[in-house]
This record gives C-alpha cells, sequence and structure tokens, in this order.
C-alpha cells in the first residue's frame, strides 16, 4: 500500500495553518475534572453548553473522556453532536441537533482519559453552542452536578454543564449531570489532521441474553397497568430463558400481616429495607440458578437468594441489574412500605403461600412513591404483586398506581445478574407495552469481540480478540481497506446472524487463541514513517463455532487509522 503523494498547495496551506496557529496561542485543553459519581451503560448522551469568547473561534481537534467501568480495551467510538445555543430544553428533541464530528476511542477505565481524535475537528464561531457527546460500545462515566461543580473555563471557552440522557436524544434524562473530559482545541477555523484513530463498525455474532427490561424515567411513564395488558406473564423456556406476554387481570388477596425487615432484631419494614429470608415450598428455577428462598424489596424487587443485608436499593441502573444479584422488579424505584399506614393501616408488604403449593405471592399493598421526594400519606399509591410458580414461570400483577409528582428512575424486568459467575449479558431497555410478546435469546453468551489499540506511527499496535469458543485454539484475521458499515449478511453460507465489515482484500492472519480464556492477540510494528500517515484499514476476527452450519463466527469489524 502506498501513500499518495503530497501536493506543494497542501504544504503551502499546512504551513499557513502553523503560522496562524503560532500567532494565536489557545489554552487548550479545557479540563473538567474525571471524578465520576455517576454513570451510564453504551449509547448514553452527555450535554453541556459552549461559550467560545475567543474573537477568532476554536476548532475542537480531539477530546478526552470518561468511559466508567467499561473493561479497559474495548473499542468503541465517540459522536459529537451541535444543537441550539443551549442543551436545556432540547435533549429530547433530535430535530434540533446534527453530528459534527467523530472518532474513535478505546476505554481506559474508570476515570482515566481515554483519547478520541476528532478527525479534521469541529470549528465553533464566537457565540454559545449546545453540545452533545454519545459513547458508542463504551459506557459513559460523569459526575452529579452541584452548586459549585457545573461550570470550567480558560480564556478562550466556557463550559456549563449538564444532563444525560440513556439513548440518542431519547430515553431516561437526569439533570444536572456534569461531563467528565478534556476539550482539546485551536484557535481560529485550524483543521486538525493526523491523529490515530480505532472505531468499531457493526457487531459480531452471537450474542445471547436472558435478561429483559425497561427502563423509565418516573414512575408516571409507566403503563403496563393500563389498557388490556394489567399482567406481565414470563414463561421459563430452556434455554431461551424466558416468553414474556401479557395476560389478563389476576389478584391473590393478601392474608397474612406485613413482612418484616431483615434486622438481627426484626422490626417492621421502612425505607430501603429486605424483608426477613422468606421460605418457599419449592425450589425457584431461573437463568444461572435455583433458590427456595427469597427477600423482598421495600423498592419494588425480589433477591433470587440469601442475603443477610438490610440495605436494599432505591436507585436502579442497568449495571446494577446486570451485575449484582438476580432478582425479579415489577417495579424497581424508590418505594416506601410505611407512609401511608397514617392512612391506611393495611399498607405494606405481604408473602403469602397459595393453598395448591406451588405458588408463591408477595404483594406490595398501597405503598408510597418517594421518588425524588417524601410525600403525604395516601397522596401517593403502589399495588402490586409477584406470583412465583413452581415451574419457574412468575407474573407480575398491578392494581393502582398513583405516582409522585417528583420522579427519580425506574426498572420493570428480571435478571439472573452474576449468579452463575457471569455478568449478564444486556439486551438493551424495551418499551414492554409494546413490544409483547417477546422471547428473550439466551443462553446468556457474548458475541466474538475484536478490539485494537491506537495504530500511532513508532509505537506496537495491538490487535485483539475476545470470548472466542473453548473449540479450537486459533482464530483468523481479515483484513482489508475497506469496511462496510452495513455488514455483508452470512446467512446464505450457513452463518445466519453474522457478516462481514470489511471487504477483506488485503490479507488473513492466523491468531493463536488461549483456551479456555478464549482471547488472541498479536503486536503489529508501526515504523515511524509520516507516509503511513492517515493509512486506513479495517479487520475483523473469524472463529469456529457450534452454533451454524458454516461452523464459523464473526466479530465486529474494527477501522483503523495510522496517524500520530
Amino acid at each position: 500500500m502506498h501513500a499518495a503523494p503530497v501536493r506543494r498547495s497542501s504544504l503551502r496551506n499546512l504551513a499557513t495553518a502553523l503560522l496562524t496557529a503560532a500567532c494565536l496561542p489557545a489554552q487548550s485543553p479545557l479540563a473538567m475534572p474525571f471524578a465520576a459519581n455517576n454513570s451510564g451503560a453504551a449509547g448514553w448522551m452527555i450535554f453541556f453548553d459552549l461559550d467560545v469568547v475567543a474573537p477568532a473561534g476554536i476548532t475542537i481537534t480531539a477530546l478526552d473522556v470518561n468511559c466508567s467501568t467499561t473493561a479497559v480495551g474495548t473499542v468503541g467510538a465517540i459522536e459529537l453532536y451541535v444543537g441550539p445555543t443551549s442543551y436545556v430544553g432540547t435533549v429530547l428533541n433530535p430535530t434540533t441537533w446534527a453530528m459534527a464530528a467523530h472518532g474513535g476511542v478505546i476505554a481506559a477505565g474508570n476515570n482515566v482519559p481515554a483519547y478520541t481524535c476528532l478527525g479534521a475537528g469541529l470549528f465553533l464561531p464566537p457565540g454559545p453552542h449546545a453540545i452533545g457527546i454519545r459513547h458508542v460500545d463504551v459506557g459513559v462515566g460523569f459526575t452529579n452536578g452541584t452548586a459549585t461543580n457545573r461550570t470550567g473555563a480558560t480564556a478562550d471557552v466556557h463550559l456549563t454543564a449538564g444532563a444525560a440522557c440513556s439513548d440518542l436524544f431519547s430515553g431516561s434524562t437526569f439533570s444536572p449531570r456534569v461531563w467528565n473530559g478534556n476539550l482539546h482545541y485551536h484557535l481560529g477555523n485550524l483543521p486538525g489532521s493526523g491523529c490515530a484513530q480505532s472505531e468499531s463498525v457493526g457487531t459480531g455474532c452471537y450474542r445471547g441474553t436472558t435478561t429483559f427490561y425497561e427502563a423509565l424515567p418516573a414512575l408516571a411513564a409507566f403503563d403496563l397497568q393500563s389498557g388490556n395488558q394489567p399482567s406481565l406473564y414470563a414463561a421459563r423456556l430452556l434455554p431461551l430463558g424466558y416468553m414474556v406476554m401479557p395476560t389478563g387481570p389476576s389478584w391473590f388477596p393478601p392474608t397474612g400481616v406485613q413482612l418484616l425487615d431483615n434486622a438481627p432484631i426484626p422490626a417492621p419494614m421502612g425505607d430501603t429495607q429486605f424483608s426477613r429470608p422468606l421460605q418457599l415450598p419449592f425450589v425457584f428455577p431461573f437463568p444461572g440458578g435455583s433458590t427456595n428462598v427469597i427477600h423482598a424489596a421495600s423498592d419494588g424487587y425480589l433477591v433470587l437468594g440469601t442475603t443477610t443485608s438490610n440495605s436494599c436499593d432505591a436507585s436502579p441502573t442497568t449495571a446494577e441489574l446486570l451485575t449484582q444479584v438476580p432478582r425479579l422488579c415489577p417495579l424497581w424505584c424508590n418505594l416506601q412500605p410505611m407512609t401511608n399506614q397514617v392512612a391506611n393501616p393495611q399498607s405494606g408488604i405481604y408473602f403469602d403461600v397459595d393453598p395448591s403449593g406451588l405458588v408463591v405471592y408477595v404483594t406490595w399493598l398501597d405503598v408510597a412513591d418517594r421518588s425524588g421526594s417524601v410525600p403525604l400519606a395516601g397522596a401517593t399509591s403502589v399495588t402490586m404483586q409477584v406470583a412465583l410458580f413452581a415451574s419457574g414461570d412468575f407474573e407480575f400483577r398491578y392494581l393502582d398506581i398513583v405516582p409522585n409528582t417528583t420522579s427519580a428512575p425506574v426498572i420493570v424486568g428480571a435478571s439472573k445478574g452474576s449468579s452463575d459467575g457471569l455478568v449478564a449479558v444486556d439486551p438493551g431497555s424495551v418499551d414492554l407495552s409494546a413490544s409483547l410478546p417477546l422471547i428473550t435469546t439466551g443462553p446468556d453468551s457474548r458475541p466474538l469481540l475484536h478490539t485494537v489499540g491506537l495504530p500511532r506511527l513508532g509505537s506496537n499496535f495491538d490487535l485483539m480478540v475476545r470470548d472466542v469458543e473453548n473449540l479450537v485454539p486459533f482464530s483468523f484475521l481479515c483484513l482489508g481497506d475497506t469496511a462496510v458499515p452495513s455488514g455483508l449478511p452470512l446467512a446464505g453460507l450457513g452463518a445466519p446472524g453474522c457478516s462481514m465489515f470489511t471487504n477483506n482484500n488485503l490479507t488473513i492472519v492466523t491468531l493463536p487463541v488461549a483456551l479456555p480464556a478464549g482471547a488472541a492477540a498479536v503486536l503489529l510494528p508501526i515504523p515511524t514513517d509520516a507516509a503511513l500517515v492517515g493509512m486506513q484499514v479495517t479487520s475483523q476476527a473469524l472463529a469456529f463455532t457450534t452454533k451454524n452450519d458454516l461452523g464459523l463466527a464473526t466479530s465486529n469489524g474494527v477501522t483503523w487509522t495510522v496517524g500520530h
């Protein structure tokens, strides 16, 4: 592969740009602390306002971002969007935003800057601008906003934070939230050039997950109890996980007394507490395990297994759903069993065993919604029930839901968590009221993954393959000069769900794989040769599998550009 000759006009333009830059020193970067105390999953966005005060404007050439707890080395991308003069009031209005720059990123660890080059960069003239940054395939770490941490500035540009949302200009919104990052820029309209980049293309096969959930911004957004869907029934399917479907009204009136908490000396359940152990008359199976003991959480979920803790979690996150103990979540949010007892002495949480001995019921009866604020007794109400069947099926049943006027996140769904030693695979939030019936795609498995480092001149460039099945101790790395972003489907060759993301016209390399870890890596030395700057390659891994007739699984692709 040969670099194209550099024209004289290009050299003159470069010299002019360098001279101009020398005359206009900048205070780049604008730095915001890497001090995350909150986070979002891959696909989340973080927003802030930039007021450019430099008379010549600025060109943003690169960012350092916080990829939170995403595994170090994970390849993703950063998309930078520009909106109106402020993000306020526009976070969920995609028509007012446009993607202005993007670049690859490699997760470096929580609160560790991860560099992303924005190619030619983004010029912002003097004045106010709204900025939205989306993390693709990597998480985002940010800081909860306070009265003192929401601003940052240099002599050229001022930053005011901020908000976050859980999807591309959609999903749940959170404010104030403060971006963690460094904003690198030049003064004036000076395009950047020549930095090394890596960016993931497509996804590998085969991902499987037994988890399902819907993440909501507030209890007021919950709609499963309305219309023709007062209940949600999950039928256990092996090995897929569950078939989740709407079902007709059903209810078991609780007959016992309010549950006591899990303290050494049990007391009536209050705010953010677990119940005492609840013994099942059968062993309840679920993906990743089984149990004959559960605990009810005052905050609207069941723990499938035993715990000695008396402190449950009132602030649900997807990460906790996937990584912690297995749970069923009819309405995981900030609930309080005792608030309404002044108005209704029966308010509380109940556990009943069906006369058949094949079903148990956990009921939250007229408990209060404490999302965002403490309501008056009787002002809010949540009445719902979980029925657990000996077969492993379960049902979420809902009666009256009267939410608080303030809001906080809610999760509805179920996950094995890390009960089998492996973190559950994230299927993404779905609108349950619009998606039923649905079938989860288990068993839990991670797709073949290809990651790379940054191809910098004079460095050893890492190319890695992960999550190879424990079959044959080698894999293949395909390299081409053109990406196929939409993917070339391989269903016709016997590999449904798999695609090629490179034209594969350069070479194929065989990589030894360490089993059972399923990992392979190779170092590619990149010489210090300026002629290589801008050279672009797309690579993708293949590995043996038993999951299709072709016998091969494909990874995501990665497009990488050699640079400084």
